[in-house]
């Protein structure tokens, strides 16, 4: 299992909400390229008005299992020298939304922004 970095910072997170982005329905997916990375950084971000505590950690938990499956399908996206930052949306907090369907959104929007190329 390939370790994913995580973003820490809230300069970084400021940063990169004025970078592209795709809002698909479930989250929005916001891409800065960084040549000063080896592999990609993740942030995960989940708004304290949709959810409490539990919802939070649980959204947060499906977002990060959608794209530790996209790595795991030898798609490459983790070696690339990114930072990705996955927001979460009000559809994300329904109780019935799964992983598929999460992964589905994320990437679609990878594909919509270039990084991924155009793969069933």
């Amino acid at each position: 299992m390939e370790k994913i970095f995580t973003i820490k910072s809230n300069s970084t997170f400021t940063r990169m909400y004025r970078s592209k982005s795709s809002p698909q329905g479930t989250v929005v997916v916001y891409v800065r390229r960084n040549p000063n990375l080896k592999k990609a950084h993740i942030g995960i971000t989940a708004s304290k008005k949709q959810g409490g505590a539990v919802e939070r950690n649980r959204v947060r938990r499906i977002i990060r299992e959608a794209y530790r499956t996209l790595v795991l399908e030898g798609t490459g996206i983790n070696d690339m020298p990114y930072y990705f930052v996955f927001v979460a949306r009000t559809k994300c907090f329904s109780k019935n939304i799964r992983m598929q369907n999460v992964y589905n959104d994320m990437k679609r929007a990878l594909v919509e922004l270039g990084i991924l190329g155009n793969t069933k």
